[in-house]
């Protein structure tokens, strides 16, 4: 079979080096390759080869229950690492699984970060990072320290947020109506104009 050979075993191994990810691109390319080169690439990969033009493969039987993390962004890890690593060097990694942590402060450390992000600072003045990676880290400590027993949960008695949250869209609908025919500026920080400070009625 000589160097075409070679070529096709180097071509199967790439194809199949993440072959949970992404079976039936690589059974797609196989079947390209038998008909380029005959029933070479069925005698090289033996039963894998016909296990790959199955129907349905076994493991992505297995795959369709389980957590679809490919579905998470990279650029959210990679976010959350910069608060997470300005946490580890102050207080030590994943400290808040020995010490517990109160839910009451990670939700007011959400909030100020959410509201800077909001008035338009994109980082920490101090340290640099980003309001959305401390965001990011702060719910996912809260997450982690929940599934592990270790969320000291003190935030106050529950009120009747839900039900007012889920009663605002006649009364949203009702002002949009009234105001229907005016239509004002609505200035952001895309403006480039600085307005805190003055007052408006």
């Amino acid at each position: 079979m000589g160097n075409e050979a070679a070529d096709l075993r180097k071509a199967i191994l790439v194809l199949m080096g993440n072959e949970a990810a992404d079976l039936q691109t690589a059974a797609a390319n196989l079947q390209k390759a038998s008909v380029l080169m005959g029933d070479k690439a069925g005698v090289l990969m033996g039963d894998k080869a016909a296990d790959l033009q199955k129907p349905t493969n076994p493991k992505d039987a297995l795959g369709i229950g389980r957590a679809p993390l490919q579905l998470v962004p990279e650029t959210l890890a990679i976010y959350a690492s910069l608060a997470f690593l300005e946490g580890a060097l102050k207080y030590g990694q994943f400290n808040w699984r020995r010490s517990g942590v109160r839910a009451s402060v990670y939700i007011a450390a959400m909030k100020r970060h959410l509201a800077k992000l909001s008035d338009g600072e994109w980082a920490d003045k101090k340290s640099g990072v980003p309001h959305l990676s401390s965001i990011l880290a702060s719910a996912g400590i809260y997450a982690d320290a929940y599934e592990n027993g270790m969320l000291i949960d003190d935030r106050p008695p529950p009120a009747r947020t839900s039900e007012l949250i889920d009663a605002m869209p006649a009364q949203i609908e009702h002002l949009k109506n009234m105001f229907k025919d005016f239509s004002p500026h609505q200035h952001t920080c895309s403006d480039g104009l600085d307005t805190r400070g003055t007052s408006q009625s």
